[in-house]
């Protein structure tokens, strides 16, 4: 027989059931440190993928941003060059207009220089 399994023999039960709650106090103990720090690196991990998460949302919110602004700039564009071309046609147009009433002006004015001539 052993010191220890003598010194066990000879303890009370009484202080042997106090050794083993004092055994599974400490294991108590242990598993609990053991969990905090789990919990611990579990939220650490957590905030990491939040984190993570809210950058990539960022990225592809500010992606989604530049696409819209890149469409609207070709819109305003295609619109600018389709109101230049407006806006070329009726110059056109009113120069066209001008010169026809122009040309009726010198007719008129010609035609009652005539008609005052003949008269």
């Amino acid at each position: 027989m052993t010191v220890q399994e003598k010194a066990e023999v000879e303890r009370s039960p009484l202080d042997q059931i106090r050794q083993v709650e004092a055994e599974v106090a400490r294991g108590i103990a242990a598993a609990r440190n053991r969990a905090k720090l789990a919990a611990k690196e579990m939220s650490a991990q957590a905030d990491d993928i939040n984190r993570k998460a809210r950058e990539e949302g960022r990225r592809e919110g500010e992606q989604h941003y530049q696409e819209i602004i890149a469409e609207a700039k070709t819109a305003t564009e295609m619109l600018l060059e389709q109101a230049h071309k407006q806006a070329e046609e009726l110059r056109q147009m009113g120069k066209s207009h001008i010169d026809a009433a122009v040309r009726f002006v010198e007719e008129t004015v010609v035609g009652s220089q005539q008609e005052a001539a003949d008269a």
